[in-house]
């Protein structure tokens, strides 16, 4: 079993026993988790958070109702970083759980996700930090920005004295016939 927290603190668990994933799919057969390889569910749960939200809120829905947390209360609990605390933890549950029934094979092939989100975040996090171009990036748009806005009134202006000169020969640039 592993565990993860609101943002109230409030301990939430993920336990996969057998009976448990069968649960599952029977309530959403959207969530065959015996099958993480059939329309690439391993994937669409860790790149799709709304899928896995929804997921997630089917696990711990006996939790809830002990609580007397509605699914929209459940959503409002799940901040950001609790929501991707909480996709790690049900990795870690469904890794296991195939470890547990002898699928080292479809273990691996989860652990390998779960691996990549985390060292892809991290990475991520490590070049944001370090990189110029973001660490510049306001500067560079306000800069941008103020070419941009500068020939826009220059435009603008333009435009204005054209439309309120004087004579129509003002306008033209040439003289008008009467």
């Amino acid at each position: 079993m592993h565990t993860f927290n609101d943002r109230h603190g409030g301990e939430w668990n993920i336990d996969l026993p057998f009976g448990e994933i069968l649960r599952i799919k029977a309530k959403d057969s959207r969530f065959d988790l015996l099958e993480p390889e059939v329309g690439e569910l391993g994937k669409r749960l860790d790149n799709d958070l709304l899928l896995f939200w929804e997921l997630l809120h089917i696990i711990v829905e006996e939790q809830a109702t002990d609580r007397g947390v509605t699914a929209q209360d459940f959503g409002r609990l799940m901040a950001g970083n609790c929501l991707i605390a909480a996709q790690q933890a049900f990795f870690r549950e469904w890794i296991d759980f195939f470890h547990h029934i002898q699928r080292p094979d479809v273990a691996t092939a989860l652990e390998v996700i779960l691996q990549l989100n985390i060292v892809t975040a991290a990475k991520v996090k490590e070049r944001m930090a370090s990189d110029q171009t973001i660490k510049n990036l306001p500067a560079i748009a306000s800069e941008k920005l103020d070419s941009v806005l500068t020939t826009a009134f220059k435009g603008l202006q333009e435009s204005c004295d054209w439309t309120l000169s004087d004579t129509p020969t003002e306008r033209s640039g040439s003289e008008t016939k009467a």
